[in-house]
Protein backbone atom coordinates (compact mmCIF):
# COMPACT_ATOMS: atom_id res chain seq x y z
CA UNK A 1 0.00 0.00 0.00
CA UNK A 2 1.17 3.29 -0.90
CA UNK A 3 2.26 5.94 2.22
CA UNK A 4 -0.08 8.43 2.34
CA UNK A 5 0.88 11.36 2.03
CA UNK A 6 1.34 13.34 5.12
CA UNK A 7 -1.47 16.47 5.82
CA UNK A 8 0.19 19.45 5.13
CA UNK A 9 -1.41 23.01 6.37
CA UNK A 10 -1.69 25.25 2.64
CA UNK A 11 -0.96 28.88 2.85
CA UNK A 12 -4.82 30.06 2.54
CA UNK A 13 -5.35 27.81 6.05
CA UNK A 14 -3.07 30.54 7.90
CA UNK A 15 -4.84 33.22 10.29
CA UNK A 16 -5.14 36.81 7.42
CA UNK A 17 -3.04 38.33 9.38
CA UNK A 18 0.03 35.99 8.95
CA UNK A 19 -0.79 35.83 5.74
CA UNK A 20 -1.21 39.59 5.50
CA UNK A 21 2.48 39.47 6.70
CA UNK A 22 3.87 36.86 4.67
CA UNK A 23 2.81 38.82 1.26
CA UNK A 24 4.33 42.10 2.20
CA UNK A 25 7.73 40.65 3.25
CA UNK A 26 7.66 37.69 0.33
CA UNK A 27 9.16 37.53 -3.18
CA UNK A 28 9.11 35.18 -5.72
CA UNK A 29 12.12 33.86 -6.83
CA UNK A 30 15.02 31.75 -6.23
CA UNK A 31 16.95 32.11 -2.69
CA UNK A 32 20.38 33.18 -4.30
CA UNK A 33 19.12 36.37 -5.67
CA UNK A 34 17.89 37.28 -2.21
CA UNK A 35 13.72 36.56 -3.16
CA UNK A 36 13.91 38.19 -6.82
CA UNK A 37 14.22 36.98 -9.97
CA UNK A 38 13.79 39.40 -12.90
CA UNK A 39 12.39 36.87 -15.00
CA UNK A 40 9.27 37.40 -12.74
CA UNK A 41 7.18 40.42 -13.21
CA UNK A 42 6.07 42.78 -10.21
CA UNK A 43 4.52 45.92 -9.58
CA UNK A 44 7.22 48.01 -7.30
CA UNK A 45 6.03 50.93 -5.62
CA UNK A 46 9.65 52.93 -5.49
CA UNK A 47 10.65 56.25 -3.98
CA UNK A 48 7.18 56.84 -3.88
CA UNK A 49 6.56 55.82 -7.80
CA UNK A 50 4.72 52.48 -9.11
CA UNK A 51 7.43 50.86 -11.76
CA UNK A 52 6.03 48.47 -13.28
CA UNK A 53 8.24 45.94 -15.12
CA UNK A 54 11.41 46.65 -13.87
CA UNK A 55 14.34 44.78 -14.41
CA UNK A 56 16.99 45.15 -11.27
CA UNK A 57 16.25 46.80 -7.88
CA UNK A 58 18.41 49.79 -7.07
CA UNK A 59 21.23 48.95 -4.97
CA UNK A 60 23.45 48.92 -2.96
CA UNK A 61 23.37 44.78 -2.01
CA UNK A 62 26.37 43.81 -2.23
CA UNK A 63 25.55 39.71 -1.48
CA UNK A 64 22.36 38.09 -0.86
CA UNK A 65 22.46 38.42 3.13
CA UNK A 66 22.25 42.45 2.73
CA UNK A 67 18.93 42.21 1.73
CA UNK A 68 17.92 42.69 5.30
CA UNK A 69 19.87 45.54 5.84
CA UNK A 70 18.34 48.13 3.22
CA UNK A 71 20.25 51.30 3.73
CA UNK A 72 17.76 53.63 2.21
CA UNK A 73 14.11 52.71 3.58
CA UNK A 74 12.58 55.21 0.75
CA UNK A 75 14.55 53.91 -1.90
CA UNK A 76 14.34 49.97 -1.40
CA UNK A 77 11.59 47.18 -0.90
CA UNK A 78 12.75 44.81 1.96
CA UNK A 79 11.53 43.55 5.01
CA UNK A 80 12.64 46.23 7.60
CA UNK A 81 10.04 47.87 9.48
CA UNK A 82 10.95 51.25 8.41
CA UNK A 83 10.78 50.14 4.43
CA UNK A 84 8.81 52.53 2.62
CA UNK A 85 8.42 50.63 -0.61
CA UNK A 86 6.24 47.28 -1.65
CA UNK A 87 7.03 45.01 -4.31
CA UNK A 88 4.38 42.67 -4.97
CA UNK A 89 4.90 39.58 -7.69
CA UNK A 90 2.01 39.84 -10.26
CA UNK A 91 1.55 36.27 -10.06
CA UNK A 92 -0.17 36.33 -6.32
CA UNK A 93 -2.89 38.48 -8.31
CA UNK A 94 -3.90 34.71 -10.45
CA UNK A 95 -3.58 32.29 -7.57
CA UNK A 96 -6.78 32.82 -6.02
CA UNK A 97 -9.80 35.48 -5.32
CA UNK A 98 -8.26 35.64 -1.65
CA UNK A 99 -4.39 35.58 -2.77
CA UNK A 100 -5.37 38.46 -5.01
CA UNK A 101 -7.47 40.53 -2.81
CA UNK A 102 -5.08 40.27 0.52
CA UNK A 103 -2.08 41.04 -2.10
CA UNK A 104 -3.94 44.35 -3.21
CA UNK A 105 -4.66 44.96 0.66
CA UNK A 106 -0.53 44.97 1.11
CA UNK A 107 0.17 46.99 -2.02
CA UNK A 108 -2.14 49.67 -0.64
CA UNK A 109 -0.67 49.85 2.87
CA UNK A 110 2.10 52.58 1.38
CA UNK A 111 1.37 54.28 -1.29
CA UNK A 112 3.36 57.84 -2.38
CA UNK A 113 1.45 60.39 -5.39
CA UNK A 114 2.48 63.32 -6.74
CA UNK A 115 -0.12 65.84 -6.52
CA UNK A 116 -0.90 65.92 -10.01
CA UNK A 117 -4.30 67.72 -11.48
CA UNK A 118 -4.59 65.62 -14.21
CA UNK A 119 -4.61 62.40 -12.69
CA UNK A 120 -4.60 62.46 -8.92
CA UNK A 121 -8.87 62.38 -8.57
CA UNK A 122 -8.74 60.44 -11.96
CA UNK A 123 -6.98 57.71 -10.40
CA UNK A 124 -8.54 58.17 -6.76
CA UNK A 125 -11.59 57.68 -8.57
CA UNK A 126 -10.57 55.09 -10.08
CA UNK A 127 -10.01 52.91 -7.18
CA UNK A 128 -13.46 51.13 -5.89
CA UNK A 129 -13.97 52.50 -2.02
CA UNK A 130 -13.10 49.58 -0.58
CA UNK A 131 -9.63 49.72 -2.45
CA UNK A 132 -9.68 53.70 -0.72
CA UNK A 133 -10.51 51.88 2.72
CA UNK A 134 -7.51 49.54 1.92
CA UNK A 135 -4.99 52.64 2.35
CA UNK A 136 -2.76 52.52 5.45
CA UNK A 137 0.09 55.09 4.58
CA UNK A 138 -0.35 57.69 2.25
CA UNK A 139 2.09 59.99 1.21
CA UNK A 140 1.40 63.50 -1.30
CA UNK A 141 4.27 65.26 -2.69
CA UNK A 142 4.06 68.97 -3.83
CA UNK A 143 6.29 70.43 -6.56
CA UNK A 144 7.48 74.29 -7.06
CA UNK A 145 4.68 74.91 -9.93
CA UNK A 146 2.22 73.91 -7.52
CA UNK A 147 3.49 76.42 -4.70
CA UNK A 148 3.73 79.95 -7.27
CA UNK A 149 0.37 78.82 -8.59
CA UNK A 150 -1.35 77.37 -5.01
CA UNK A 151 -2.26 81.18 -4.20
CA UNK A 152 -1.98 84.47 -5.20
CA UNK A 153 1.57 83.65 -6.19
CA UNK A 154 5.30 84.74 -5.09
CA UNK A 155 5.37 88.05 -6.87
CA UNK A 156 2.35 89.22 -5.49
CA UNK A 157 4.37 88.97 -1.67
CA UNK A 158 7.62 90.66 -3.18
CA UNK A 159 9.44 87.96 -4.41
CA UNK A 160 11.26 89.58 -7.65
CA UNK A 161 10.04 88.32 -11.12
CA UNK A 162 13.23 87.81 -12.94
CA UNK A 163 14.86 85.65 -9.80
CA UNK A 164 11.00 83.73 -10.31
CA UNK A 165 12.29 83.18 -13.86
CA UNK A 166 15.43 82.55 -13.66
CA UNK A 167 16.32 80.63 -10.75
CA UNK A 168 12.99 78.77 -10.35
CA UNK A 169 10.60 78.73 -13.16
CA UNK A 170 12.93 77.90 -15.45
CA UNK A 171 15.28 74.65 -13.62
CA UNK A 172 11.45 73.52 -11.96
CA UNK A 173 8.89 73.99 -14.97
CA UNK A 174 10.53 75.29 -18.06
CA UNK A 175 9.30 78.58 -17.24
CA UNK A 176 6.35 81.35 -17.69
CA UNK A 177 2.96 81.02 -15.76
CA UNK A 178 1.76 77.53 -14.05
CA UNK A 179 -2.08 78.85 -13.98
CA UNK A 180 -4.26 77.93 -16.26
CA UNK A 181 -6.45 81.05 -18.19
CA UNK A 182 -9.10 81.76 -16.37
CA UNK A 183 -8.48 79.12 -13.81
CA UNK A 184 -6.60 80.28 -10.76
CA UNK A 185 -7.67 77.80 -8.57
CA UNK A 186 -6.96 74.48 -9.97
CA UNK A 187 -4.58 73.34 -7.29
CA UNK A 188 -6.78 74.23 -4.47
CA UNK A 189 -9.54 72.78 -5.86
CA UNK A 190 -7.57 69.25 -6.91
CA UNK A 191 -6.66 69.28 -3.19
CA UNK A 192 -9.58 69.53 -1.52
CA UNK A 193 -11.20 67.59 -4.66
CA UNK A 194 -8.49 64.53 -3.20
CA UNK A 195 -9.05 65.34 0.32
CA UNK A 196 -13.29 65.22 -0.22
CA UNK A 197 -12.24 61.27 -1.53
CA UNK A 198 -10.54 60.27 1.46
CA UNK A 199 -12.99 61.72 3.52
CA UNK A 200 -15.91 60.41 1.85
CA UNK A 201 -14.41 56.65 1.99
CA UNK A 202 -11.21 56.16 3.26
CA UNK A 203 -10.47 54.21 6.82
CA UNK A 204 -9.31 57.71 8.32
CA UNK A 205 -8.64 56.53 11.87
CA UNK A 206 -6.01 53.97 10.29
CA UNK A 207 -5.20 55.87 7.62
CA UNK A 208 -1.56 57.84 8.40
CA UNK A 209 -0.83 61.21 5.95
CA UNK A 210 2.02 62.54 5.01
CA UNK A 211 2.28 65.86 3.02
CA UNK A 212 5.68 66.74 1.93
CA UNK A 213 6.10 70.46 0.60
CA UNK A 214 9.78 70.58 1.76
CA UNK A 215 11.70 70.59 -1.42
CA UNK A 216 8.80 72.28 -3.49
CA UNK A 217 9.39 75.25 -0.64
CA UNK A 218 13.04 74.96 -0.10
CA UNK A 219 13.62 76.39 -4.25
CA UNK A 220 12.42 79.73 -3.63
CA UNK A 221 14.55 80.28 -0.67
CA UNK A 222 17.79 79.07 -0.86
CA UNK A 223 19.06 82.15 -2.96
CA UNK A 224 18.28 84.30 -0.09
CA UNK A 225 20.37 82.61 2.62
CA UNK A 226 23.37 84.43 0.42
CA UNK A 227 21.55 87.98 1.05
CA UNK A 228 22.89 90.44 3.75
CA UNK A 229 19.29 92.35 4.08
CA UNK A 230 17.37 92.06 7.43
CA UNK A 231 15.41 88.76 7.82
CA UNK A 232 12.56 91.02 8.90
CA UNK A 233 12.73 92.19 5.75
CA UNK A 234 13.49 89.07 3.76
CA UNK A 235 10.30 87.01 5.35
CA UNK A 236 7.52 88.98 4.28
CA UNK A 237 8.49 87.91 -0.07
CA UNK A 238 7.43 84.23 1.33
CA UNK A 239 4.02 85.47 2.45
CA UNK A 240 2.94 83.00 -0.41
CA UNK A 241 4.34 79.81 1.22
CA UNK A 242 2.19 80.47 4.50
CA UNK A 243 -0.97 81.06 2.63
CA UNK A 244 -0.19 77.42 0.98
CA UNK A 245 0.40 76.05 4.23
CA UNK A 246 -2.58 77.66 5.97
CA UNK A 247 -4.75 76.84 3.06
CA UNK A 248 -3.36 73.03 2.66
CA UNK A 249 -4.20 72.43 6.14
CA UNK A 250 -7.70 74.03 6.30
CA UNK A 251 -8.55 71.00 3.42
CA UNK A 252 -6.91 68.62 5.69
CA UNK A 253 -9.20 69.66 8.51
CA UNK A 254 -12.12 67.95 6.44
CA UNK A 255 -9.85 64.59 7.83
CA UNK A 256 -11.56 64.01 10.87
CA UNK A 257 -10.58 61.49 13.09
CA UNK A 258 -7.18 61.01 10.55
CA UNK A 259 -5.26 58.27 12.30
CA UNK A 260 -1.93 59.91 11.92
CA UNK A 261 -0.11 63.05 9.76
CA UNK A 262 3.04 64.22 9.12
CA UNK A 263 3.50 67.42 6.87
CA UNK A 264 7.59 68.11 5.43
CA UNK A 265 8.20 71.66 5.64
CA UNK A 266 12.06 73.55 4.96
CA UNK A 267 10.39 77.35 5.57
CA UNK A 268 8.88 78.59 8.71
CA UNK A 269 9.42 74.94 10.06
CA UNK A 270 7.97 75.98 13.22
CA UNK A 271 4.36 76.02 11.72
CA UNK A 272 5.18 72.05 11.73
CA UNK A 273 3.08 71.13 15.31
CA UNK A 274 0.31 73.66 15.11
CA UNK A 275 -0.65 72.47 11.30
CA UNK A 276 -0.53 68.74 12.41
CA UNK A 277 -2.51 69.61 15.62
CA UNK A 278 -5.47 71.82 13.28
CA UNK A 279 -5.92 68.80 11.82
CA UNK A 280 -5.53 66.03 13.89
CA UNK A 281 -7.01 67.76 16.46
CA UNK A 282 -4.30 66.78 19.14
CA UNK A 283 -0.66 67.52 19.40
CA UNK A 284 1.80 65.11 17.34
CA UNK A 285 4.01 62.79 19.22
CA UNK A 286 7.06 63.71 19.39
CA UNK A 287 8.71 63.01 15.69
CA UNK A 288 10.95 59.60 14.53
CA UNK A 289 14.76 59.81 13.26
CA UNK A 290 15.93 57.78 10.90
CA UNK A 291 19.68 59.22 11.72
CA UNK A 292 21.66 61.67 14.10
CA UNK A 293 21.68 64.37 11.09
CA UNK A 294 17.85 64.57 11.46
CA UNK A 295 17.80 64.77 15.13
CA UNK A 296 20.40 67.25 14.84
CA UNK A 297 18.06 69.35 12.46
CA UNK A 298 15.15 69.56 14.63
CA UNK A 299 16.85 70.13 17.58
CA UNK A 300 18.41 73.32 15.77
CA UNK A 301 14.82 74.48 14.53
CA UNK A 302 13.80 74.85 18.35
CA UNK A 303 16.80 75.43 19.80
CA UNK A 304 18.94 77.98 17.39
CA UNK A 305 16.33 78.38 14.41
CA UNK A 306 17.24 80.36 11.50
CA UNK A 307 15.42 82.90 10.92
CA UNK A 308 13.41 80.55 7.46
CA UNK A 309 12.49 78.20 10.19
CA UNK A 310 10.77 80.42 12.82
CA UNK A 311 7.27 80.58 12.33
CA UNK A 312 6.08 83.98 10.88
CA UNK A 313 5.42 87.09 12.76
CA UNK A 314 2.33 87.47 10.99
CA UNK A 315 1.24 84.02 12.06
CA UNK A 316 -0.97 83.78 15.38
CA UNK A 317 -0.60 80.30 16.85
CA UNK A 318 -3.64 80.65 18.97
CA UNK A 319 -5.72 81.04 15.42
CA UNK A 320 -7.97 78.26 14.61
CA UNK A 321 -8.41 77.40 11.05
CA UNK A 322 -11.77 76.62 9.32
CA UNK A 323 -12.72 73.42 10.25
CA UNK A 324 -10.01 72.64 12.63
CA UNK A 325 -10.81 69.82 14.49
CA UNK A 326 -8.47 71.29 17.71
CA UNK A 327 -10.32 72.34 20.90
CA UNK A 328 -8.23 74.11 23.63
CA UNK A 329 -8.89 72.43 26.96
Amino acid sequence: MAKQPAKTWGFSSLPAELRLQILANTHLGPPPTGGYDSRFGTLQVRDGRIVPRHQLPLGPWDDPPSWTKCSSPKSHGTHQPQCQCRIIPTQLFTVSRQTSTEALEVFYTNLHLDLDPSSSVPFLRSLSPQNIRRLRRLTFTITPAQVEGWCNGAVASGYDAAMLESQVANPYWDGGAVKPPGDDGLYRRTWREVMALLAAHADLPRLALTVDMSGATWVYIEDTLMWDDPPDEIRPMFRFIYDMYIDVATALCELRGLGQLVVELSVFEQMKPWLEREVLGRESPEPEFEGEHERRHWEEVWKQPRWYQVAPSWHDGERRLEGSNYRPK
